[in-house]
């Protein structure tokens, strides 16, 4: 397309636009305004670029470790999350050319408001080749910064990919602090353009000791003309990006990424084969846990001959050992057991086992009569059944094993 329409909305409701026709060296002819249906009409057979507000776009610098642009693109939106007043995954980060510090220029707008834009063009027929912030549009003054003041706005441009909008009452304040944070690279000087004559005056006065001169544009234009001819020339930072690019094919969009792209799925494939061989290595791992709580499952429950679920037979045994409403369980069996032992002088428990409700005492007592004497003692205990399992004579003392179990169990 040999000529380029640049447009902007004027934000009235319903939803209006002026435009102009450039060329390729920017030269702007009539501005014209309208409904976005007449918008439309002169879009027709043009390349079309729509300009959007600069105070709802924040342009800002990101220092991101990496020159690989998959990776940094991953990594950009954590390195402005902090700078965001709103959620990073409701704003879209359109990325431009890094400085010679290595700093990314980075434009930011929230989705819903580029959306908003997009259906509004679209409903008057307009499908945008482009779409610029209106900061980046202004001109690049080579001496210094350049400010564009409209009615009760202004612009301020102040590098490559840099600058902001600002209402005309706070216009003064914020250039004067964007001045100071300059320090020693302050501009050498500040051209004011716009339908105020009375703004460069306000700014010399108000910034004279910051900037090395303040200067009325000396070529007055409208402010879509100026900003026609800002944007042909560059440089650009076009929103349209990722989910928004539509420009062009994937495949051609490719081509002069084929070199990386081989890198890249090189790179996957060693990925790849790292991950198959975490994987194998957890799977080793998974399987030698099972085996452990297979032999700690046999160790503890060594009557259990089929193992299907080791965490709920468990539980289960566990449970069996609790004491129950009427009194069975393990727990009431030592205590009662554990009564009548410590009435018993010279004994020591070795070993306590219980199965199926049954209670195996592994004791050491001085004598046989000794045995005997606690074997009755339990049985005389109301609801309690003792046996004596084995016993065996070892240097002057006995070792025996006690079976206990509640009565009818």
């Amino acid at each position: 397309m040999s000529e380029r329409l640049i447009a902007r909305l004027t934000g009235s409701t319903p939803p209006a636009a002026e435009w102009a026709v450039t060329d390729d060296r920017g030269t702007a002819g009539a501005v014209e305004s309208g409904p976005i249906e007449a918008l439309g009409q002169a879009a027709r057979g043009r390349s079309v670029w729509v300009l959007v507000p600069g105070e709802d776009v924040l342009l800002t610098l990101a220092t991101v470790p990496t020159r690989n642009r998959q990776r940094m693109l991953k990594a950009l939106p954590y390195a402005l999350e902090e700078q965001l007043a709103e959620e990073i995954e409701a704003a879209h980060l359109a990325v431009g050319p890094a400085s010679s510090s290595g700093q990314l220029a980075v434009a930011v707008v929230a989705r819903a408001r580029l959306d908003g834009w997009l259906e509004v063009l679209r409903a008057g027929g307009v499908e945008p080749d482009r779409m610029l912030p209106e900061t980046l549009a202004l001109p690049r003054d080579e001496a210094g910064w350049r400010v564009l003041v409209e009615g009760r706005r202004a612009l301020v441009r102040t590098g490559d990919a840099a600058g902001f909008a600002a209402d005309r009452d706070n216009l003064l304040p914020l250039l004067r602090a964007a001045l100071e944070e300059t320090e020693a690279a302050a501009p050498a000087r500040i051209l004011v353009s716009g339908d105020d004559p009375s703004a460069a005056d306000e700014i010399r006065a108000a910034a004279a000791d910051l900037a090395g001169s303040v200067a009325a544009d000396p070529e007055p234009a409208s402010a879509l003309t100026l900003l026609a001819r800002g944007a042909t020339r560059g440089p650009l930072l076009d929103l349209l990006q990722g989910p928004y690019d539509r420009r062009g094919s994937i495949a051609n969009w490719l081509k002069p990424w084929r070199a990386a792209a081989a890198v890249a799925l090189l790179w996957l494939l060693v990925e790849a084969g790292l991950l198959i061989n975490d994987y194998q290595h957890l799977k080793a791992d998974q399987v030698a846990l099972a085996e452990g709580i297979e032999a700690v499952f046999r160790e503890t429950l060594p009557e259990v001959q089929k193992i299907v679920n080791p965490q709920v037979q468990m539980e289960r045994a566990l449970r069996s050992l609790q004491p129950t409403a009427g009194g069975d369980g393990f727990l009431q069996l030592l205590v009662e057991t554990g009564e009548v032992l410590r009435g018993l002088p010279g004994s020591r428990l070795i070993a306590v086992g219980y199965r199926g409700g049954r209670l195996d005492l592994d004791l050491e007592v001085p004598d046989l009569q000794a045995l005997d004497r606690l074997k009755q003692d339990l049985s005389q205990r109301g609801g309690l059944d003792t046996g004596i399992q084995t016993v065996t004579a070892k240097e002057g003392r006995v070792q025996g094993r006690l079976q206990v179990k509640r009565s009818g169990a």
